[in-house]
């Protein structure tokens, strides 16, 4: 599946909605995280992109756009740390939400 023509914002919000999921718990803070992170547009347009795919498919189009908006060690870092802040978001960062912390930081 190719998902031409994401913008690095929508990219990064697409990315910070699958985080969100990996626990199978999509909280009201960390919706309310993401609403006030990116416009509602941007989330309303990403959330349904995301909701129409099964994990493969959402972690395959992540996988495609990371070299193109994270080419650099510290574009990464910032990723990284948009990552682990949006799991703090609902006040806990499970030990499930540590291993795919690590999944990413390895394929990012």
């Amino acid at each position: 599946m190719t998902n031409t023509g994401w913008n690095r914002e929508e990219f990064v919000c697409f990315l910070l909605i699958y985080t969100s999921h990996v626990d199978m718990e999509f909280s009201d803070e960390e919706k309310e995280s993401l609403k006030n992170q990116f416009s509602a547009e941007i989330f309303e347009k990403q959330f349904a992109l995301f909701s129409d795919m099964n994990d493969y498919q959402a972690l395959d189009a992540i996988l495609k756009y990371k070299e193109q908006y994270f080419s650099t060690p510290e574009l990464k870092q910032q990723l990284l740390d948009s990552i682990r802040s949006q799991f703090f978001t609902d006040g806990e960062f499970s030990d499930f939400e540590k291993e795919i912390y690590h999944f990413l930081e390895r394929m990012l």
